[in-house]
């Protein structure tokens, strides 16, 4: 096995680690709640924008607002380590115009329309 094929699988081994939850990107759990639909859809939207925008997780973290480790539970979808209120906070500083998204039919909606803070 070459050193770089160890690498790789060192690399692999470290993702199956179950007491790693570092850099993992979580997905929805199964049959999800609104709530955590909706904090999905908001960190992915996040993530979307800096992706788009080449930024660094550092110029995340400063533009949202949230400490280092709060950041990484936005950018990897850590929906059970944040709350709906300081989401909905992070994306109103970027600016985008992110999507109507309803919580619950018939209830109400999160509409964001942030503007553009620097």
């Amino acid at each position: 096995m070459s050193k770089k094929e160890k690498s790789f699988q060192e690399y692999l081994a470290e993702l199956e680690d179950p007491k790693n939850t570092r850099e993992v990107n979580y997905s929805l759990p199964e049959n999800p709640t609104p709530e955590q639909k909706t904090k999905y859809e908001i960190c992915k939207e996040i993530l979307r924008y800096q992706r788009i925008n080449k930024l660094t997780d550092k110029e995340i973290v400063d533009i949202i607002g949230l400490s280092e480790s709060e950041t990484e539970n936005v950018l990897y979808c850590h929906i059970e380590e944040l709350e709906l209120d300081q989401l909905k906070i992070c994306i109103s500083k970027l600016p985008i115009l992110f999507p109507e998204i309803f919580i619950e039919r018939n209830f109400y909606s999160l509409c964001f329309i942030p503007s553009i803070q620097k």
